[in-house]
């Protein structure tokens, strides 16, 4: 089972949409 590779995936996904999420606010 590949979890901790899918876990780092999910991981990654997550960051950058917080990262997107940040970035949107702080310019709007």
């Amino acid at each position: 089972m590949g979890w901790g590779t899918e876990n780092t995936l999910f991981q990654r996904k997550n960051q950058k949409f917080a990262e997107r999420m940040v970035s949107s606010r702080s310019i709007s």
